[in-house]
């Protein structure tokens, strides 16, 4: 399953340092359960760009975090997430497909 975390009020210091966490040391989240990864788009690293993108392997998110709902609830906790949304990408995750890391570029700004 992948993720896209949005966060709100860039500008804020709560905001960076939870966007900081994220993309380096989330302890104890699922995001760093086995076989997540977080998805490396270019866009998504850059100071003002507003989400990042993860793969969580569900099966193992549902059976030691206690659920993907209360997962995904826990990550909005944190100061200055906005929204966390399940995105419609199938298929595995592969960190050097051009193609594959294009598919997350087009939810950069949002997802419908």
């Amino acid at each position: 399953m992948y993720i896209r975390i949005e966060f709100e009020n860039l500008d804020s210091i709560e905001t960076r340092k939870t966007k900081q966490e994220f993309c380096t040391a989330p302890n104890g989240l699922c995001l760093t359960s086995t076989n997540s990864h977080f998805i490396y788009v270019d866009e998504a690293l850059k100071p003002r760009c507003k989400a990042i993108f993860w793969y969580l392997d569900i099966a193992i998110v549902n059976k030691h975090y206690g659920g993907i709902m209360v997962a995904l609830n826990t990550l909005l906790e944190h100061q200055g997430v906005r929204r966390v949304d399940v995105l419609p990408i199938e298929g595995p995750y592969c960190e050097n497909s051009h193609n594959f890391t294009e598919k997350f570029a087009q939810f950069i700004d949002g997802v419908d």
